[in-house]
């Protein structure tokens, strides 16, 4: 894909996110806003729709799960993985309700690491390899599967990988996800 920079109105978020998945370093890419609102994510499923996504939040399909209490004892309750993950891009962690940790299409991931800032990454775009700084990184992880959060400006990229992959790991997808930002803001 030849991508041009461009306003909000004219991103083609499908090219965005498909440049990202070209690279092979992640199996999805989820674009939003800090705010809440998903823009896009990839790849798509048979029909059309996202096969992965971020849910509540402005979308308001938050949903029930089974959340471990302090006591270990389990309860359902409603989870907003598009809230808590705003909470952590806010650095108010502790304001996620107990139990519910960052959530990711369903799947509830543990923070690796701090929280990385002003990182310079090396994206892979169609028009060759940029620098690009990113105001912050956050890295999560369950068993084999790996999240990356990008956060510059306004907008948001998430990457998943299989982290059991060699091409597939967290810091790869993030130079990939960098890429993203290269076509909104430039370098």
């Amino acid at each position: 894909y030849w991508l041009i920079r461009c306003t909000m109105a004219e991103t083609d978020w499908n090219a965005i996110c498909q440049e990202i998945l070209d690279t092979k370093t992640c199996y999805a890419v989820i674009t939003a806003d800090t705010e809440g609102n998903v823009y896009y994510a990839a790849p798509l499923d048979d029909g059309g729709n996202f096969q992965y996504n971020l849910y509540g939040g402005a979308q308001a399909d938050a949903y029930e799960a089974e959340v471990t209490q302090e006591d270990g004892s389990k309860k359902s309750e409603t989870v907003d993985e598009v809230n808590n993950l705003l909470l952590v891009l806010k650095g108010e962690d502790s304001k996620i309700p107990t139990g519910h940790g960052v959530r990711i299409n369903g799947t509830k991931y543990m923070k690796v690491g701090l929280k990385v800032e002003n990182e310079t990454y090396k994206a892979p775009c169609s028009d060759g390899v940029h620098d690009i700084k990113v105001k912050q990184t956050h890295h999560f992880k369950k068993g084999s599967e790996a999240a990356c959060v990008l956060e510059q400006g306004e907008y948001v990229v998430i990457c998943l990988c299989d982290a059991s992959k060699p091409e597939q790991q967290s810091a790869l997808a993030a130079n990939a996800a960098a890429g993203a930002f290269y076509w909104l803001f430039g370098e």
